[in-house]
């Protein structure tokens, strides 16, 4: 591949990336209630409360651009190792492109993950608004069956313990 050839094929790889991120890029712009009388009124484009989620963000993206490389990768040393014909230069150096392709990807998942469980760490759970659920206090009344459910009315009201 000559070096016109190899400038040429950085510069599609990398117009595919930016496209890729770009159109896969969604913001959410929400509606914010803003007195436009008093007030110039601002969105905030980013969806991050706080610095941890913001690099959350940021990281996801990376990842989902590394991972587009990492396709790009696979399938330029496919490329080259199935249109080798024989030549064992062109073989191995596809052949190497396929394993350090398989290498990087594999560090990409084990950062990824490892970013996640610090995250995880890092960003305290969240109770979706009305509360959270779960089991009853101790401290609650025992509950009467109610009469209109089925099967109740007739038999005497039972009493959790």
């Amino acid at each position: 591949m000559s070096r016109n050839q190899k400038q040429k094929f950085a510069v599609s790889v990398l117009a595919i990336v930016m496209c890729a991120f770009f159109l896969s890029s969604s913001v959410a712009f929400a509606a914010q209630e803003c007195d436009k009388s008093k007030y110039v009124c601002l969105v905030n484009p980013i969806s991050a409360d706080n610095v941890p989620e913001l690099v959350n963000l940021i990281l996801k993206g990376l990842f989902g651009i590394v991972g587009t490389v990492a396709l790009l990768i696979f399938l330029y040393g496919g490329f080259t190792w199935m249109t080798a014909q024989g030549q064992e230069k062109k073989i191995k150096q596809g052949w190497d492109t396929l394993t350090w392709g398989a290498l990087g990807l594999a560090l990409i998942f084990g950062s990824y993950i490892i970013v996640q469980f610090l995250l995880g760490i890092l960003l305290p759970p969240t109770v979706p608004p009305g509360g959270g659920g779960g089991a009853a206090p101790a401290s609650a009344p025992p509950a009467i069956m109610d009469s209109t459910a089925p099967g109740g009315g007739d038999s005497k009201p039972e009493y959790s313990s």
